[in-house]
This record gives structure tokens, sequence and C-alpha cells, in this order.
């Protein structure tokens, strides 16, 4: 009985993986926007950072009355840092 090449185990023909494009060093952009949408101010980090080790730079400066966040951002320390600046956060528990 004859498989198809698929089912039989045949080897697969991969893609060529040239570094850094697949599984190498990326870039990550951490941005606060205003209520339109526009970018206030961003930090470049490395791929692997934490999301939220960034907000708290993000927001030094500013005096923001609301801060609304993905729950990736969901973290005590922030919420106090948020509330601490007479903000209101809201942000998705996980």
């Amino acid at each position: 009985m004859r498989a198809h090449h698929h089912a039989a185990g045949a080897v697969k023909k991969r893609r060529a993986s040239f570094w850094p494009f697949r599984g190498g060093l990326s870039t990550k952009i951490h941005v606060c926007v205003d209520g339109l949408g526009q970018a206030v101010r961003f930090i470049l980090t490395g791929g692997q950072r934490n999301d939220i080790t960034q907000t708290e730079a993000l927001i030094k400066e500013m005096k923001p009355s609301v801060i609304l966040a993905d729950k990736a951002y969901d973290g005590d320390a922030l919420i106090a840092c948020i509330q601490n600046k007479n903000a209101k956060a809201v942000i998705a528990s996980r």
C-alpha cells in the first residue's frame, strides 16, 4: 500500500532561516498616547522586556486624568502609582 508522501514522514522542506528574523533579537515600542491616539512619549526596549516595567517612566512627567491599559499592565504597584497621580486606572484584570 502506498502512502502519500506527507503521511509517510517525508523530510519537509524548510525555508532558509536568517538570523535575527527568526527567533532572534526583537524590539518593543512602549507608547503613551493622548485622547486622540497621538503618540506623546515612547520608550524602546528589548523584545523580552515586560510591558509593565516601562509604564512608570512613560507617565512620569505627565498629568493624566485616566490611564487605559490592557491586562498586561494589571499590577498593584502600577495602580498605586497611577492613583498617586490622581488619575483613574482603567485596566482589565487578569
